[in-house]
C-alpha cells in the first residue's frame, strides 16, 4: 500500500536517481532479477559512476527494503490510530488495494513480500529487516485489537495471537492475488480478517465479497 506515494518521488541527484529508478525494477520485476547493468542503463549512468555511490546492488537492496518498510509499517499505523472499528480497517484495506489494482501497470502487491520471494534459500542476507517488518506490522495489529476491544468487540483468541493471524491474513491475501491476478483475493481479506472477531455475524456478512 502507498507505494505510488514513494515510487512516484524524483530526484535530479544522481544518488537519488539510482535509488528511484532502482525501486522501479526491483519491485515490478524483482530484485534477484535485475541486473546492475539495467539499473545504470535505466539511470542514463555507468558503474563507475554508481561503485562512487553504492558499494553494490545489495546496498541498493537494502536501502528498498528498508524504505518500504519504512512506509508501509507508518501507513498501517497511522490508520489503527484514527478508526475504532474492524469494519473501518478492512474498508481502508481493500479500497487502497483496489484503487490501485485500477492502474494494473503500476500494482504488484506488496513490495516487502515480493523482495523476500527473490531471496535464495541458502541466503538469509535480509532475514533481520523482514523479520523486523513482520513483527511491527503484528504489534500494530496487535494494538489496533485492544482498541476494538476496548470499543466492545469480541476477539476469538488473544489481542497478540490475534495479531499474528491478521498479518497472515493481510499477506496471504496478497499472496493469493500475485498468484490468480483475480480482485476476489483483495476483497476475501474482509471476511477473513472480520473472522478474527465473535460478534454479529449480520455485520461480517455486509462485507461478504459479492460474485
Amino acid at each position: 500500500m502507498l507505494r505510488g506515494a514513494i515510487l512516484g518521488r524524483k530526484s535530479t541527484g544522481i544518488r537519488e536517481r539510482i535509488i528511484q529508478e532502482s525501486k522501479d525494477l526491483f519491485y515490478f520485476q524483482g530484485f534477484g532479477n535485475t541486473s546492475l547493468k539495467e539499473i545504470v542503463e535505466k539511470c542514463g549512468t555507468n558503474k563507475t559512476t554508481f561503485y562512487e555511490y553504492f558499494s553494490s546492488k545489495d546496498e541498493l537492496g537494502e536501502i528498498y527494503l528498508r524504505n518500504y518498510i519504512e512506509s508501509e509499517n507508518n501507513s498501517l499505523n497511522e490508520v489503527v490510530n484514527t478508526i475504532n472499528s474492524p469494519e473501518e480497517l478492512v474498508k481502508w484495506w481493500v479500497d487502497i488495494n483496489l484503487a490501485e489494482l485500477k492502474d494494473p501497470d503500476r500494482y504488484n502487491a506488496c513490495p516487502i513480500v515480493g523482495f523476500s520471494y527473490q531471496q535464495p534459500l541458502a541466503e538469509h542476507r535480509w532475514d533481520d529487516q523482514l523479520n523486523d517488518f513482520t513483527r511491527t506490522r503484528e504489534g500494530i495489529f496487535a494494538r489496533f485489537f485492544e482498541k476494538c476491544q476496548a470499543n466492545g468487540y469480541t476477539l476469538r483468541y488473544p489481542a497478540a495471537h490475534t495479531g499474528v493471524l491478521a498479518n497472515m491474513i493481510e499477506q496471504g491475501s496478497l499472496a493469493a492475488w500475485k498468484l490468480t491476478r483475480k480482485e476476489e483475493s483483495i476483497l476475501n481479506f474482509g471476511p477473513l480478517f472480520l473472522s478474527l472477531f465473535q460478534k454479529d455475524a449480520n455485520e461480517t456478512e455486509k462485507l461478504l465479497p459479492k460474485f
